[in-house]
């Protein structure tokens, strides 16, 4: 006996269905032959009136051979064939809503929802009440966010079927985004007052309330979700963001570790209270959470990370270095961490083997020219000048480099006192980066050093002219004119402008020393004990001081002074030594 349902169910091949039809065709037909009851069978019995008329041709039976067709095809992940089949079928059918909402589906699949819109739409024009091509037309505009044209077809579909749960959750939700969250609320109430224990409803609420900023309400709504689901771990985290969202961190953490009781072994919980701690500058804390999260997963690379981090803000640098080892020995391919971890040798003053992990960087890592530049410096600290410049004029050379490559290039020639060498670099720089006023400064103290006084004057106001704030350079002009007792107004004035800028040390001492080149004593003294307060180690403020000590006839002070300046080894211990000698016979 021939079983049609399993065959139906078990077609694998557009064949068998042909045949199948065509079987069916000829069954009906082959019963059309049959004798009536009761008549006698006789070789001369007549042939009957009606003749035998195939059905194989009649559309409907071709509709559904292309329709079964369509049906295998989707089957099988062919959407875009079983599309074309399909189509076929609604050609010899165009009145069956079934084969149009199939349709609609076919293109759902294949992300085509302009075309899935019309087909449904002409499933709506044979059958006005098709609440799945409402719903899906509705769930089409929701994914667009033409929440509008959403609502008006779950409406439809509530119309027809006040029960269908997942339409009234839809509207509403859709109705929030479109502004009318009075609407919005009501129908979520409604659906929990029809399904007191709809937990979506409520999470519904919820997530409507907090985004209309009806947070007391949304707290509320989360509340009754986890009362009846206090293993819905979603809940708490959302309620949780909402603390966070308010700025209550210590009911967001509480509301979290809630969620952590639930599922301690949940990372990304951890994670998240992790970074809530780092932004909150609890760095203990976050440690805490992110060590107890490699309990559950030692090889958390990602809380490793987080945790050599932290290290390095609290400025533990051997506990750094140990943890990004830890995760190069699992994957040493990671450059970030490599160059994490040459940062914190570096820090340890460990040169040989920060510049070796520095090195495993390789040149095509997009991090490469930071490295270069550590690179260089560890070069210039185990004495490689040469390897540390070529270094730098390769970065250059490459890319162009960058005024505090020039600037380190520049450096490293001048500790070869190669100033020529130094000063083409610098003047390089500045054609290529003008307003670089940090490079012009750079020059200027070249040049000084070199004994070309006038021209480091010239490049300290080229720094002046390309930022008017550039306190040092002001600095070192003022000083340089009150050494040579030259421009003692216009040295003032640079040395009062450079302090409003910068109040430190050495700037007081400069405006101290510019009045008392100028004859003006007691104010030199009240600027020059705020320097020698500032840097008390250093030797030149304390002979200035002694300085003004003098000319005020303050002996013992200014001895006092004198002797710290020659405690200290001051540069010109020998002036000191004979100014200390003269002050005695003074006294």
């Amino acid at each position: 006996m021939i079983n049609l349902k399993r065959i139906l169910q078990g077609a694998r091949n557009t064949s068998i269905v042909f045949c199948l039809i065509v079987f069916t065709t000829c069954l009906g037909a082959c019963t059309s032959l049959q004798p009536a009851r009761g008549a006698v069978e006789s070789p001369e019995t007549e042939a009957p009136s009606q003749p035998y008329v195939s059905r194989v041709g009649d559309p409907k039976a071709k509709a559904l051979f292309y329709f079964s067709q369509a049906q295998l095809l989707a089957g099988g992940g062919q959407f875009s064939e079983a599309v074309a089949s399909l189509s076929k079928a609604i050609e010899l059918d165009p009145d069956s809503a079934y084969l149009h909402l199939q349709q609609g589906e076919f293109y759902l699949h294949l992300n085509d929802a302009e075309k899935a819109i019309r087909a449904l739409e002409d499933t709506l024009i044979l059958e006005p009440d098709s609440k799945k091509a409402l719903m899906l037309l509705g769930n089409i505009y929701f994914q667009q966010k033409n929440d509008t044209k959403a609502a008006e077809y779950y409406r439809k579909v509530l119309e027809l079927d006040p029960e269908q749960d997942a339409a009234a959750l839809q509207l509403g939700i859709a109705l929030a985004r479109s502004g009318d969250t009075e609407e919005a609320v009501d129908t979520l109430k409604a659906l929990r007052k029809r399904r007191p224990d709809s937990i979506m409803a409520d999470l519904t609420l919820a997530r409507l309330y907090r985004e209309i900023g009806l947070d007391a309400l949304s707290e509320e709504s989360y509340r009754n979700v986890i009362k009846q689901r206090p293993d819905l771990e979603q809940a708490y985290l959302e309620l949780g963001a909402l603390y966070e969202k308010q700025d209550d961190f210590p009911k967001a953490i509480a509301t979290f570790r809630e969620a952590l009781k639930i599922a301690p072994e949940n990372l990304s919980v951890r994670h998240h209270l992790a970074l809530i701690f780092i932004n909150r500058g609890e760095l203990p804390q976050a440690l805490a959470e992110l060590q107890a999260a490699l309990k559950y997963n030692p090889q958390d690379l990602d809380a490793l990370r987080k945790i050599g981090l932290i290290y390095m803000e609290q400025e533990k640098w051997a506990d750094a270095a140990d943890t990004f080892r830890q995760i190069l020995d699992v994957d040493p391919n990671l450059d970030q961490v490599a160059f994490y971890l040459g940062t914190s040798l570096e820090r340890q003053q460990l040169w040989q083997e920060a510049a070796k992990t520095f090195e495993s960087i390789p040149k095509t890592s997009p991090l490469y020219s930071d490295v270069a530049s550590h690179l260089a410096f560890l070069y210039a600290k185990l004495d490689r000048t040469d390897d540390a410049i070529h270094l730098v004029e390769g970065q250059i050379g490459q890319s162009g480099g960058s005024p505090e490559m020039y600037s380190f290039l520049a450096s490293l020639y001048e500790s070869h006192k190669n100033y020529p060498q130094a000063l083409d670099v610098l003047n390089k720089g500045l054609q290529r980066f003008p307003k670089a006023d940090a490079l012009a400064y750079q020059k200027g103290l070249v040049l000084e050093r070199e004994g070309d006084r006038q021209g480091a004057i010239a490049a300290m106001r080229q720094a002046i002219g390309i930022n008017i704030n550039q306190a040092e350079a002001m600095n070192f002009i003022a000083y340089s004119f009150a050494e040579t007792k030259e421009n003692l107004d216009e040295a003032l004035s640079l040395a009062l402008r450079a302090l409003e800028l910068k109040n430190e040390g050495h700037i007081q001492d400069t405006v101290g020393w510019v009045y008392y080149q100028m004859g003006h004593f007691k104010e030199a003294r009240k600027y020059l004990e705020e320097a020698a307060k500032q840097l008390p180690e250093d030797a030149l403020i304390s002979e200035h001081l002694g300085d003004a000590y003098r000319a005020l006839k303050l002996v013992n002070k200014a001895r006092k002074a004198y002797e710290k300046a020659i405690e200290l080894d001051s540069p010109q211990a020998d002036e000191v030594q004979k100014k200390l000698k003269e002050l005695k016979g003074e006294h």
